[in-house]
């Protein structure tokens, strides 16, 4: 977790974003901390307990929602409280009509039921990210003290077109990229091969884009990088293949791979 509260990164982000020219922040509000109460009830419903590094974000802010705009794009996040999180909406069934019981065809995290993992999901994130409109970032619901959060896609209902992420990587990307809608495409993409780890980037890494609201900086200034993304897309993919690993890359380097375009700072 970052050396400072979850909270207060999210108040310096917040900041950040408001005074960056052509930045328009809609809503930006913060939870007040998870309860001990709240936490152990919901524990108990998920019937074993979380790690202190994954509660320490409720612990700090349960719940959070930014919306913001700018001429580069649009991002923000929808955090739902650890309570609604794990008791509200058991088996958030993803594109479950896509799939019959027992069915192991998609090889998300190395194959699985996964007619049984929908089941297990739970929206973690209910702003929509990279163009779907619909939560588009799941918790997996499994016996995991540290979860996993998956990125389902509107392609045939897939849940394997990105590498799953640690909720807790996941939750400083947000701080990271300031809940960009597309940075799931800079930071979780799988790179056309099926049986990558997760990404388990920690605040260290994070660090290396800079100080809160300089990535949203950095896309108003990378004007027409999108044009070199497939050239560039393809080295990573490569890299990928021959066994890199994504913790391999920190986020500054993965965007440098991806866009083939320096990262400044």
């Amino acid at each position: 977790m970052s050396t400072i509260p979850f909270a207060t990164a999210l108040e310096q982000l917040i900041a950040a974003l408001r005074a960056t020219d052509g930045v328009t922040v809609m809503t930006a509000e913060i939870g007040a901390p998870c309860t001990e109460p709240d936490i152990q009830r919901a524990q108990e419903a998920l019937g074993h307990p979380l790690s202190d590094a994954f509660l320490a974000y409720y612990r700090s802010a349960n719940g959070a929602q930014l919306a913001w705009e700018s001429p580069a794009g649009s991002g923000g996040f929808t955090l739902v409280p650890l309570p609604n999180l794990l008791t509200d909406s058991p088996g958030y069934m993803f594109g479950i009509d896509f799939v019959e019981p027992g069915e192991s065809s998609i090889p998300l995290l190395g194959g699985t039921d996964e007619h049984g993992l929908r089941q297990r999901l739970a929206v973690i994130d209910a702003y929509a990210k990279d163009g779907n409109e619909y939560p588009t970032v799941a918790l997996v619901k499994d016996d995991s003290a540290d979860p996993l959060v998956i990125f389902p896609n509107d392609a045939c209902a897939a849940l394997c077109d990105f590498h799953p992420m640690l909720a807790t990587s996941y939750f400083e990307m947000l701080l990271a990229t300031a809940g960009h809608r597309d940075a799931i495409y800079d930071f979780a993409q799988r790179g056309y091969a099926a049986d990558h780890e997760a990404i388990t980037w920690g605040t260290d890494e994070w660090r290396s884009l800079g100080a809160p609201g300089h990535y949203v900086q950095w896309l108003q200034q990378r004007g027409d990088v999108l044009q070199g993304y497939a050239p560039a897309m393809s080295e990573l993919a490569q890299a990928l293949r021959s066994g890199t690993s994504p913790a391999d890359l920190d986020p500054k380097r993965w965007i440098e791979m991806r866009y083939g375009h320096a990262y400044p700072g």
